[in-house]
């Protein structure tokens, strides 16, 4: 079988080595692969006219034509898209694919589900409406929707559901370093977002010293933010807590594995709900895992129905300031191991569980059947 993987995605973000959709989008091909199922990547290249990008925003713009289509959607056997910009355009490509293509099957991958509320700017406003109105469509053209989410049924159309995988061969297990036996350094990756939300964990902090916190917490922020670091830093100094807070910045590669290796814990999202997700298979979760690191989440994930995996923490998916009270004692409770043997462990499970290969197999099974 052969197929085509559709992105719409600039070419230098895909050629970004540490870029992380680049590298789920090549860990996806890399496994369709391996399991007979040529794939090849074409990605729609975005404009960069500033009057194209206001126009794609119009809710009903007939006149911008982004996917155009081309010979090769004629040959193959089946479709993987990456969520693009639901508009006219894309809809007028997936029919075309199925009139000249019938028995292709296309796969549509939601990446978060639901994702309206994860807009923060007036901008993207017409956006939404726009893709509101198109997405009551795609049941004509689309077979499956992969998603990350627990939803049987997504815009009328059936689901695949899967976990979010990483490939484990790609990510380094973390060396520990000699702990301080009263330190506890916790890491959050990210994109900074105002669904990161932690806030809520700098606030349990500020709260937790207030009452005489003995314990001497460190959180490490690595990444970018979009305006949330401010908030960030307003905490921080509402209770002084700037030599228990650091921004490293965006880092990749070794700089990033050597702050890894300086943590025992890593903080997955704390803010989901704000965007209305309750359940979320994150990858970066994975990634944490594929580390060897303890994860505490603010959102359901499939470890929540795993009842024999210790290392996993949920804390309530609301507004309430994180109890580092109940962090402390889950370190605790892990770390009665040596932690070589904690990372082991982790890493294991991660390899058993979340490996590309393993989490990709809903998609290939019903590609070949």
């Amino acid at each position: 079988m052969e197929g085509l993987y559709l992105v719409s995605i600039p070419n230098e973000v895909l050629a970004q080595e540490h870029e992380g959709v680049s590298k789920k989008i090549k860990s996806h091909i890399t496994s369709l692969n391996k399991k007979g199922l040529a794939t090849e990547l074409y990605s729609f290249q975005p404009s960069r006219n500033i009057v194209r990008k206001v126009m794609r925003q119009l809710p009903y713009n007939l006149f911008i034509s982004s996917y155009k289509y081309y010979e090769r959607l004629n040959s193959v056997d089946f479709i993987y898209i990456r969520k693009m910009a639901f508009d006219y355009s894309f809809l007028r490509l997936l029919k075309n694919i199925k009139k000249r293509n019938p028995e292709c099957k296309i796969i549509l991958e939601i990446p978060t589900y639901p994702y309206d509320n994860e807009i923060s700017k007036l901008i993207h406003v017409p956006g939404i409406i726009k893709d509101r109105y198109n997405r009551k469509k795609l049941f004509k053209f689309v077979d499956r929707i992969v998603t990350f989410s627990d939803d049987e049924e997504i815009f009328g159309i059936k689901t695949l559901r899967l976990s979010n995988g990483v490939d484990t061969e790609l990510i380094k297990q973390r060396i520990p370093l000699v702990r301080k036996e009263n330190n506890i350094n916790l890491i959050a990756v990210a994109m900074h977002s105002f669904w990161h939300g932690y806030d809520r964990f700098l606030e349990g902090m500020g709260r937790y010293y207030e009452k005489g916190g003995k314990r001497n917490i460190f959180l490490h922020i690595v990444g970018e933010g979009d305006g949330v670091f401010n908030k960030y830093r307003e905490i921080i100094n509402k209770y002084s807590l700037q030599d228990r807070v650091i921004f490293h910045g965006k880092r990749h590669g070794e700089e990033l594995d050597q702050i890894y290796n300086k943590c025992n814990m890593a903080l997955d999202s704390m803010g989901r709900h704000r965007s209305g997700v309750y359940y979320n298979s994150s990858l970066k979760g994975k990634e944490y895992a594929a580390k060897g690191l303890p994860v505490v989440s603010g959102v359901r994930t499939e470890l929540d129905d795993v009842l024999d995996f210790e290392y996993y923490l949920r804390v309530p998916a609301d507004e309430t300031p994180i109890n580092i009270e109940e962090i402390i004692k889950f370190y605790d409770e892990i770390y009665q191991l040596e932690e070589k043997e904690v990372i082991g462990e982790i890493r294991r499970y991660a390899e058993e569980h979340f490996d590309m290969d393993i989490c990709f197999d809903p998609v290939v099974d019903y590609l070949k059947s």
